[in-house]
């Protein structure tokens, strides 16, 4: 079949879809190191996906030169300037932002994601076809890699059990003013609990918390996080007072099981988003053997052979 004849077919596709994802997402600056390369990858991925309606709502804290490379690679955009002021960075004017386009463009879902993910190339077409009314949801656990080295060679990948770098919305309810409120008044500014905060997020506001892993998954590579590429304030501090505003909210909405509260540095929290098949839970059983068990091994004698190695050498 000619090309421009799959290209109006997959266009008539996405009209009768019907339904935009608004991205809201930062980036760190694109200058040519790790973390550049990274994003790199992850535009790439946005950029193959089989569902092409898409717009990326982007909030900038001070960054110079990403509207430059978004426009460079034709991805759809709109551009916030944020001020987290003392802090880098603020998940909160991030959020606020995605709501104000999710609002501009009627029956969308809003996909929170951090940009050192890696998207398989149907996932923005299994979110739309798995997303309903009232549902939020995610593809846990990723699989990470350590370095861009790793990641092109394909190996020591593992699964990231400690937290969640992307999580998608029904606009229906997440438009709503009570969330936009609360967003305001439980604020997330600089590192920390902020995947926490939208899984909690979820639970009070929507009826149905789905994890679509069996039909497309997730990968990330680990960023640099040095001191000398985020500033100090953004990295001290501001764990704690997420932290504090984060157990509140938990109390005010009476999300507070012992589930919840005690499960911060385990991955019964992230749990929260349920299986929606058999497929689902086996494939998530069998995930659950090889992280507990066959990956423990694997790191074991891979200690092994590198403690031998230098021994050796000695």
């Amino acid at each position: 079949m000619p090309r421009y004849l799959i290209r109006i077919c997959l266009l008539i596709y996405w009209v009768h879809m019907g339904k935009k994802i608004v991205i809201t997402a930062t980036f760190r600056e694109f200058n040519g190191n790790t973390n550049d390369k990274i994003q790199r990858l992850f535009l790439e991925s946005v950029k193959n996906q089989t569902y092409q309606d898409y717009l990326l709502a982007v909030t900038l804290f001070k960054e110079k030169n990403v509207t430059t490379v978004l426009v460079k690679e034709e991805i759809p955009h709109v551009v916030f300037q944020g001020d987290a002021k003392e802090h880098r960075y603020s998940l909160t004017q991030v959020l606020l932002n995605g709501i104000k386009v999710a609002k501009e463009n009627k029956d969308s879902i809003l996909l929170w994601t951090t940009c050192d993910v890696i998207f398989g190339p149907d996932f923005f077409e299994k979110i739309v076809a798995k997303i309903k009314s009232q549902t939020c949801g995610t593809s846990y656990p990723h699989l990470i890699y350590n370095s861009l080295n790793d990641y092109k060679d394909n190996k020591n990948g593992h699964l990231l059990w400690g937290g969640i770098d992307t999580i998608f919305f029904s606009s229906d309810t997440f438009t709503e003013p009570r969330v936009g409120e609360t967003i305001k008044k439980y604020p997330n500014e600089g590192w920390g609990h902020g995947d926490y905060f939208l899984v909690a997020l979820g639970r009070a506001f929507y009826k149905n918390m789905i994890n679509i892993r069996a039909y497309s998954k997730i990968k990330k590579v680990s960023n640099d996080r040095k001191i000398s590429e985020e500033t100090t304030l953004y990295l001290y501090g501001s764990d704690k007072i997420n932290s504090i505003i984060f157990r509140q909210f938990l109390r005010d909405f009476h999300i507070n099981d012992k589930k919840s509260i005690k499960s911060l540095n385990s991955t019964i929290f992230f749990l929260s988003y349920k299986f929606d098949s058999i497929k689902d839970i086996w494939i998530n059983i069998s995930v659950y053997v090889i992280t507990l068990v066959v990956y423990p091994i694997k790191r074991t004698i891979y200690k092994i052979k590198v403690a031998l190695k230098i021994l050796l050498k000695l």
